[in-house]
């Protein structure tokens, strides 16, 4: 998918044959969107859709004890060449009055430039107020975590905390089907710090930089919750 902030990774890295010159920011992997289907390209079940698999051939293919409407994780890779917006994903008590739908993310850094930043949660003095004070001054980024993640790392975000990726990333995110965000600006900003705010805690980073065998099981939580124990 073209994206502003996108390169040409895709490409150079993962050798997609890109259709033209512009820059691509994101491949969805494998998606159970309406307008954004994965189809199965051999074997038994050629030609047919992820949807018609989860609907279908759920308990053949995916095992038992799973319920929802369409497979519940969209799994896509971001080539990241420029900064993206400061954004957050409803959280699950909001999402409704909101008009929207609460999205948890796991990101796993594949590649990143050497001085690249992620934008994560807010630090422990930043209160509504003042957060409210830098959308209008443009101070934001003085209210936020940046953090330089190494390649092999996994982050987890949880809905409801502000997130951004900058420059220099190529990650593969696994997340929530729903594609609801607020961009964070003086217009949304109502909306926006209504969700940022009902986390009562700041993200800690000594803790949310997390190993393969946590992500597996966060993700493991996201896919079935019954399997957590």
């Amino acid at each position: 998918m073209t994206r502003v902030w996108g390169g040409r990774s895709l490409e150079t890295i993962y050798q997609r044959n890109l259709p033209d010159d512009q820059p691509y920011g994101e491949s969805w992997e494998m998606s159970d969107r309406p307008d954004e289907q994965s189809i199965v390209s051999s074997g038994p079940y050629a030609g047919k859709s992820l949807h018609d698999l989860w609907t279908n051939h759920r308990e053949a293919i995916f095992g038992k004890g799973f319920t929802g409407d369409r497979f519940p994780l969209l799994i896509k890779i971001l080539d990241a060449r420029d900064d993206l917006s400061i954004q957050v994903h409803p959280p699950e008590n909001l999402s409704r009055e909101l008009g929207g739908e609460p999205k948890t993310e796991m990101w796993y850094i594949a590649d990143c430039d050497p001085e690249a930043k992620l934008y994560i949660g807010l630090k422990d003095k930043c209160t509504r107020e003042s957060f409210q004070q830098s959308l209008s001054d443009g101070t934001v980024e003085e209210q936020v975590h940046a953090v330089r993640p190494e390649p092999g790392e996994s982050i987890f975000i949880p809905s409801g905390r502000l997130h951004a990726i900058g420059a220099g990333f190529m990650k593969s995110n696994k997340t929530q089907t729903p594609l609801t965000g607020f961009l964070i600006g003086i217009a949304s900003a109502s909306t926006a710090l209504r969700g940022i705010f009902t986390l009562k805690n700041p993200w800690p980073p000594s803790t949310s930089m997390i190993s393969n065998l946590e992500w597996i099981k966060q993700m493991a939580n996201l896919l079935h919750p019954a399997n957590t124990s």
